[in-house]
């Protein structure tokens, strides 16, 4: 088996809310189950790779177009020798619902949704212009929205692959705000058997059926996002490690190239930042 690789460039644009574009190119790479607090859209430029979504397998080749909700945990599988190159979008709540409330649609539906899978060369061609895009704001939201424009024409002529989401089992739901809203504290299993009058090993079984994560796994991730928003502002990773809720920052580093493919500091090193004095 060849070497693992991995080669990453991220833009982020502050004038549009944070929008980042991530390039990148990993080969033997595997990546465990985690989410992202934002909506991602991603194109696979070449290759191919074996993507978990919500519990679902796929087999994703070039041309493919993955769009994902908040907090959909996914993973990628790994495919023996086999190398993946795509560019990744990552926007926030506030913007999608913008845009798609601008073209009549229904917000909820498609957040409702933990995937969309798609052949569309047209969409992918979008999002290959907007990783050229990112430091000129009226080209961007122009190419964002017809991502969007895309994919609720596809929605009403019903083209594409998803799966509807089950019901809300409400105590679930209430452990999930509170390790949104305590993330950085140190987990204490106990502390919610006693307050919903289990044992351990039923939250276990029952929060990772429902969010496809251990409480575990879904306050590592929402660590490492909050890490990746923060990292341009925390001058010190090892201060960043202890901010994000990390034991060290060997821990941080440890848990940030799992689930990212890079160290924290390759990450910060390959990430080029616009603000609005950047842009004309």
């Amino acid at each position: 088996m060849q070497k693992s690789i991995s080669e990453i460039s991220i833009l982020k644009n502050a004038s549009l809310d944070g929008i980042e574009c991530k390039s990148a190119l990993f080969l033997n790479r595997k990546f465990p189950v985690h989410f992202h607090n934002e909506w991602s859209i991603t194109v696979i430029k070449e290759g191919s790779e074996l993507e978990l979504i919500a519990n679902q397998e796929f087999l994703i080749s070039t041309g493919t177009v993955i769009i994902t909700p908040p907090y959909v945990p996914h993973a990628t599988l790994g495919l023996e020798n086999s190398y993946w190159k795509y560019i990744s979008l990552y926007i926030k709540i506030d913007f999608v619902k913008h845009v798609l409330n601008n073209n009549g649609a229904d917000y909820n539906y498609f957040a409702q949704k933990p995937y969309i899978i798609m052949k569309d060369y047209n969409t992918a061609n979008l999002i290959k212009n907007i990783s050229e895009s990112m430091d000129d704001n009226k080209k961007l939201e122009n190419y964002i929205t017809n991502v969007f424009n895309n994919l609720c024409a596809d929605y009403k002529s019903n083209d594409f692959s998803t799966h509807d989401k089950h019901f809300k089992i409400e105590y679930l739901e209430e452990i999930k705000n509170i390790l949104t809203n305590n993330f950085k504290d140190k987990i204490i299993l106990y502390d919610f058997c006693k307050k919903y009058k289990t044992n351990k090993f039923n939250i276990l079984r029952k929060f990772k059926n429902y969010t496809g994560l251990t409480p575990w796994e879904y306050t590592i991730s929402l660590r490492l996002e909050y890490a990746k928003q923060m990292i341009l502002d925390c001058p010190s990773l090892t201060d960043l490690a202890f901010e994000s809720g990390f034991y060290d920052q060997s821990h941080f580093n440890k848990y940030f190239k799992k689930y990212l493919g890079v160290s924290p500091s390759e990450y910060k090193r390959n990430l080029q930042y616009f603000t609005s004095r950047d842009i004309q």
